[in-house]
Order: structure tokens, then C-alpha cells, then sequence
């Protein structure tokens, strides 16, 4: 009974855990400001920025492999690093969303 317990506690651990990962949020201003991502400390094997609509399906961005990717964001995108090795399975980097500011429009027949 004890070690179903244990079991138990292990596997709600880990649901709890995976229904709470968020994405971070950076917020910037449309075609002013840009954006750095770093990816942390890889010394071995290649990275691989990704970037995603819904957090969902992922698509590499092609020639974002550093470990330190600089961009002027055009769109509200979910962004992440893969890192990939010969002899073992990927890892993925935090997910970040990078989120641009609404742009407020009144209108031309606004009163000021």
C-alpha cells in the first residue's frame, strides 16, 4: 500500500508540474524595440532557435544558432532553443513569448 502511495504522489507531482509550465512574457513596442534571447550555458552539440504560433508546433529559424539570438520582432510569436546532441535526445530552453504592444487607434473623427 505504501509504495501504490508513493506512486501515486510521483505521478500527481509530475501532472501538477506539467499543467503549470507558462511561457515567459516580454512585452515590446512594434518595430522599436528588439528583443535578446539567451538559451544558458550548452558546450556540447548544436542549437537551434525555434519559434511558434501556439506553443504547439514548433519551425526553426534559419541561421539562429547561438546560444544568443537578437531580433526586431514583427509579430507576437512563442520563441525557444533547441539543443541538440549526437548521442542523446534534444532539450528544449524555457519558452518565451514575445508579445507586441496593441497599437491603439481612435480614429479619424476623435474629439481631444
Amino acid at each position: 500500500m505504501k509504495n501504490i502511495y508513493i506512486v501515486f504522489s510521483i505521478l500527481l507531482g509530475i501532472l501538477v508540474f506539467s499543467s503549470n509550465t507558462q511561457a515567459q512574457v516580454v512585452d515590446v513596442c512594434a518595430g522599436t524595440d528588439s528583443v535578446t534571447l539567451r538559451a544558458g550555458n550548452y558546450h556540447y552539440g548544436t542549437v537551434e532557435w525555434q519559434y511558434s504560433y501556439d506553443n504547439q508546433d514548433w519551425f526553426d529559424i534559419e541561421g539562429a544558432n547561438d546560444t544568443i539570438y537578437k531580433f526586431l520582432p514583427e509579430e507576437t510569436r512563442y520563441y525557444r532553443c533547441v539543443a541538440k546532441f549526437s548521442e542523446c535526445p534534444p532539450v528544449n530552453s524555457e519558452v518565451s513569448l514575445v508579445q507586441l504592444n496593441p497599437q491603439a487607434d481612435a480614429g479619424a473623427d476623435r474629439i481631444v
